[in-house]
């Protein structure tokens, strides 16, 4: 029996400091540049190739941004401000954000919401 509360207290002191890290803090990213998987130099006139509903951007040669359908087209859409979370607060935006896991989002009645409108273009 002792043995097995000397194991419970071991096994607790080694999970403790994994329960008690934090994640890391991201730095904000208010520009296309440092969204993550965006697709870079894409050709719109060319099929796409959608692995879901995420991570779904691509930008051509001269920066115009484009989302990758459920029919794998790319489709033109307003400029990808950045990453945003969902819910978080916007001013009008008329671009449109991707969250950290890749969803699109748009601007909608004062936050950031998720828009699955042009994936089923």
């Amino acid at each position: 029996m002792k043995l097995v509360a000397v194991l419970a207290v071991a096994g607790g002191a080694f999970a403790a400091p994994l329960v008690t890290a934090s994640p890391a803090t991201a730095s904000p990213c208010n520009s296309v540049d440092c969204v993550p998987y965006v697709d870079r130099n894409i050709d719109p006139s060319e099929s796409c190739v959608s692995g879901g509903s995420r991570y779904l951007f691509g930008l051509d040669a001269s920066g115009n941004n484009y989302l990758c359908t459920m029919q794998s087209r790319w489709v033109p859409q307003p400029a990808l401000v950045g990453v945003r979370t969902n819910g978080a607060p916007c001013d009008g935006s008329t671009g449109v954000a991707q969250t950290p896991d890749g969803l699109v989002l748009t601007c909608k009645a004062g936050a950031w919401k998720p828009d699955f409108t042009a994936f089923y273009y």
